[in-house]
Order: C-alpha cells, then sequence, then structure tokens
C-alpha cells in the first residue's frame, strides 16, 4: 500500500498468521495472531519467533526484579531447584566430579572393524544411520560430540553398550 508517494509495508494474511515486510527499514517480522475460530496452531513450539534488529535489542530494558533476585537466599536456591528436580551437589561432590572430554578423532572405520560388521549392521546395533555411518568413515563428515561419546564407549565396551541400548 502506498501512504504519501512512499511504499511504507506490505501484510499478507496467512491463516492466524500475519506477515509483514517494512521495506524502509528491510526487516521482515511475524506478529501472531491467534483466533478463536483456529486456535493455537498444533504441535511443535508454540513461542512466537520475533526477529529484531541490534538497536531495537538495545533499546530494550532487562525485565529482571533486582531487588527480588538479590533477597534470594543460599536455602532458596537450593529449596527450588529440588522442586525442580535437579540434583543439588554438597562440596564434596563437586570435589569428586571430573570433566568428560570427548576424543577430537574418532576412527568409526577401526572400530567397525575391530567388531567385524558391515556399515549397515553396526549403524543398526548401535542406532546410527547406515549413511551417517558411510558419511564418517569417508571423511565428508565428523560426528558430534555425542556421537563421539558414544563410539568412544563402543570403542572401549561394546557388548554394554549394547545391552544397554537393548534395554532402551
Amino acid at each position: 500500500m502506498k501512504h504519501k508517494g512512499r511504499q511504507r509495508s506490505k501484510s499478507k494474511e496467512a491463516g492466524p498468521y500475519t506477515t509483514k515486510l517494512d521495506q524502509k527499514a528491510g526487516m521482515a517480522y511475524v506478529i501472531h495472531v491467534c483466533s478463536s475460530k483456529t486456535g493455537p496452531r498444533a504441535g511443535g513450539n508454540r513461542m512466537p519467533i520475533t526477529r529484531i534488529s541490534s538497536a531495537g535489542l538495545a533499546k530494550r530494558k532487562p525485565k529482571v526484579d533486582w531487588k527480588r533476585l538479590d533477597a534470594t537466599t543460599e536455602a532458596d536456591i537450593r529449596r527450588q531447584a529440588e522442586e525442580d528436580g535437579h540434583p543439588v551437589w554438597t562440596a564434596r561432590e563437586f570435589r569428586k566430579a571430573r570433566l568428560v572430554m570427548p576424543p577430537t578423532d574418532v576412527d568409526v572405520r577401526e572400530i567397525r572393524r575391530r567388531l567385524r560388521l558391515s556399515q549397515r549392521a553396526f549403524a543398526a546395533k548401535f542406532g546410527f544411520s547406515p549413511r551417517t555411518v558411510q558419511e564418517w568413515e569417508q571423511g565428508r563428515a565428523q560426528p558430534d560430540r555425542p556421537a563421539r561419546l558414544l563410539l568412544a564407549m563402543i570403542a572401549r565396551a561394546p557388548k554394554t553398550v549394547e545391552r544397554v541400548l537393548r534395554r532402551l
């Protein structure tokens, strides 16, 4: 739509959502409008996605109640953690804890050959995609951190990992 000789914004209706493009600012944003006829969108994340420029973000003020935060005691924090189901560690438990570092390089082909399995059998046994195993072995992709940890456990104790995965 034109307004006083220049284009302000375009609006496109798409069900319960309205998409607007502000051409002057060069930003697109989505306004989520939920009508009583359509209801909230089904499944997925119900949180709307909002795009904002860094200048707009800098203008926003944080919504932190600093007085309430400063008044929170260690006992309050412990109680809240227990209510949320998070473990509360003692100083002794912190000292005993250790950092688990995944190996940087994992030779998937070597692990698989040591177990005498084909790519397809290895993938099926340990819950990987055959294509992913192939990509790892040919060097076109690298396992991410959780996969490297699992592969390291498979390399060290394959029967234990297999037994645990069977119980899932």
